[in-house]
């Protein structure tokens, strides 16, 4: 869910709630899921200086975000399209896994 919370002749302001049911299950009882709230910025690629240059600015970026998905450059089912995304995760988990050893490494080398 994305609510506007500000438009002004700069750009506009978001509150989105994202929900993480990945670990939901109905028939398994798991736990709940997760629901987080995140704010963003959105800038205008020039500053607007009237009314009617803010609303024809908004329709500009609509209509670029579905041509954009009508061409696939967009994903709308993910945050990124499925390779990005894999491959994002991957790096992220070999980042926590590097910083894991460096931790066992330091902690064992404080030991001597």
């Amino acid at each position: 869910q994305a609510t506007m919370t500000q438009l002004s002749f700069e750009g506009l302001s978001l509150e989105l709630t994202t929900i993480d049911a990945s670990g939901y299950s109905l028939d398994l009882g798991e736990a709940p899921a997760q629901q987080q709230t995140w704010s963003a910025s959105i800038l205008f690629p020039r500053r607007c200086f009237a009314a009617a240059e803010v609303e024809d600015m908004l329709f500009y970026m609509f209509d670029s975000t579905a041509a954009a998905v009508e061409e696939g450059r967009i994903n709308v089912e993910a945050v990124a399209p499925e390779p990005a995304a894999e491959a994002l995760a991957n790096q992220q988990r070999e980042q926590q896994q590097q910083y894991e050893r460096d931790a066992r490494a330091a902690a064992f080398r404080s030991r001597d």
